[in-house]
């Protein structure tokens, strides 16, 4: 035993062993006013304090900083230049950071203190399941993919930007579902380059049917209708002259028709009943005044009277009714 006289008695030496408040502590190295404790050494051990020695077992490192702004954080380095971060910096969210250089750095993982949500910044997997998560929900981005499977209802719904399949090469696109597909966005939006329905056709509703070529409406032994509801119409506007061969325009339910020439292979009819037929011809122009005014009857005279069917003529030659 080694005593130790105190000024007032003598004490066994190791009772002054009690290491509190220290300024700092060093071990196998120097401390300094940033680093108030240093240790220079190739392994650390914390070990618990087991219970048959007055402990529980278990063991916790505790880093609690000022207020949520500061840092608390694990700073792994290389040559003392930082190169990953572990902690609570500059918030209460948990952070995983990364330098090449310690100074630049970026951020790879962010656990949200109140969610829990885990924001990963750029993510490698090459193997494996991910169950349950949502993908892009916060923020999207691409996706590659060899097979999509889905067990439920499959929405694509990007805000103000576009969905685009656009397989390479010889590649597809099948659209197959087993149950109906709805295609509705919220803007006027395009399907380009794809044949509809080449396979099993069924029926398509549109607001704008446009066609770059020709387009033919050729179902086999089945009809082609157009038939807008409420106060819809039909309008065919080609921009050059085209043809409607074959058809019977209002056929059941008829309604004002307009054109710059309409062509009749025998007669117009109301009814069923002949109004305009085939020109006819043998008439000539009469000489002579042309009066359209009206007269009586009973007073008229030869030649206002000739006057007048001589204007009757040349209206019915002039709309094509009668002629040469």
């Amino acid at each position: 035993m080694i005593l130790i006289y105190t000024g007032a008695s003598w004490v066994d030496w190791s009772t002054l062993l009690s290491f509190q408040n220290l300024p700092m502590l060093g071990v196998n190295t120097t401390a300094d006013a940033t680093n108030k404790l240093a240790a220079k050494t190739n392994a650390v051990l914390f070990d618990a304090l087991r219970a048959a020695n007055g402990g529980n077992g278990d063991i916790q490192i505790k880093l609690s900083k000022e207020a949520a702004g500061d840092t608390a954080s694990f700073l792994f380095q290389t040559n003392y230049s930082g190169r990953a971060e572990i902690g609570l910096t500059g918030d209460d969210d948990l952070h995983f950071k990364v330098s090449p250089d310690g100074s630049s750095w970026n951020e790879a993982i962010l656990v949200n203190r109140s969610t829990g949500l885990v924001t990963l910044a750029l993510v490698d997997i090459n193997g494996g399941a991910i169950d349950g998560a949502n993908i892009g929900a916060a923020t999207a981005g691409t996706g590659r993919f060899s097979t999509l499977t889905a067990t439920g209802a499959v929405t694509l719904s990007p805000a103000s930007a576009n969905v685009a399949i656009s397989p390479t090469g010889t590649g597809t696109v099948t659209i197959s579902p087993a149950g109906a597909l709805t295609i509705n966005p919220a803007a006027a939006s395009s399907i380009n380059n794809c044949s509809i329905g080449a396979t099993t056709p069924s029926s398509g509703q549109f607001t704008t049917l446009s066609a770059t070529g020709a387009a033919t409406l050729s179902p086999a032994n089945a009809n082609v209708t157009l038939s807008p509801t409420g106060t819809g119409t039909v309008t065919i506007n080609p921009t050059t002259a085209g043809n409607i061969n074959n058809v019977a325009i209002g056929q059941t339910t008829a309604a004002a028709i307009r054109g710059t020439t309409i062509n009749a292979t025998s007669a117009f009819q109301v009814a069923a009943t002949q109004v305009v037929g085939t020109r006819k011809t043998g008439w000539a122009a009469a000489s002579g005044t042309a009066t359209r005014t009206t007269f009586a009857t009973s007073t008229v005279t030869l030649s206002v009277l000739a006057e007048h069917v001589k204007a009757l003529i040349d209206d019915l030659i002039s709309h094509g009714l009668i002629g040469t």
